[in-house]
């Protein structure tokens, strides 16, 4: 009897490298007993999409596909809404979906991050029926949302003084 168990459906291997040496490293095959895995330039980990180079562009696309879907429906039914309810509408399928493993945001450039603002802006505009051409800072501020960088700084922060501070009895995992 084999000593591993190995699902080849499930197996994927991903190269980590530059753009430059990407060129060079394509299609890299890993032989592990009798299975080869072939390399592969996305990998999907608890629903976040890794690339091998680690921007997190396909992640954030799908990201935005799915929030602007969503805002879509939630703008065609959003005049039947009360405020409190789009609200809760919006903080429970976007924002969720936006705050979701943001912490691997940290330290991407800014143009990624102003993908994931724009949508953020966009669900701050249906919720306050808010016209376009408003600016937008003044609404974020009414609706007590930080800007996404903001946010995404103030969970890992967050996490942090919890993993310190945190009671002996509750998330002994997180603790020092």
């Amino acid at each position: 009897m084999d000593a591993y168990k190995l699902n080849s459906d499930k197996t994927e291997v991903m190269l980590f490298t530059s753009k430059h040496k990407a060129i060079h490293m394509e299609n890299v095959t890993v032989c592990f007993g009798d299975i080869n895995i072939i390399s592969v330039n996305t990998v999907r980990n608890l629903g976040v999409i890794f690339d091998s180079a680690l921007n997190l562009e396909q992640q954030l696309n799908n990201i935005c596909r799915s929030g602007y879907h969503q805002l879509r429906n939630i703008g065609h039914i959003r005049c039947y809404l009360t405020s409190d309810a789009s609200k809760s509408l919006v903080n429970g399928l976007i924002r969720s979906r936006l705050d979701y493993c943001n912490a691997l945001l940290n330290g991407l450039p800014q143009t990624s991050i102003n993908k994931l603002q724009r949508i953020y802006n966009t669900a701050a505009m249906i919720v306050t029926r808010t016209s376009r051409r408003s600016h937008i800072t003044p609404i974020l501020k009414d609706l007590h949302w930080l800007p996404v960088t903001n946010r995404v700084q103030f969970k890992i922060l967050m996490h942090t003084y919890k993993a310190l501070h945190v009671n002996k009895l509750q998330d002994t995992y997180l603790t020092c």
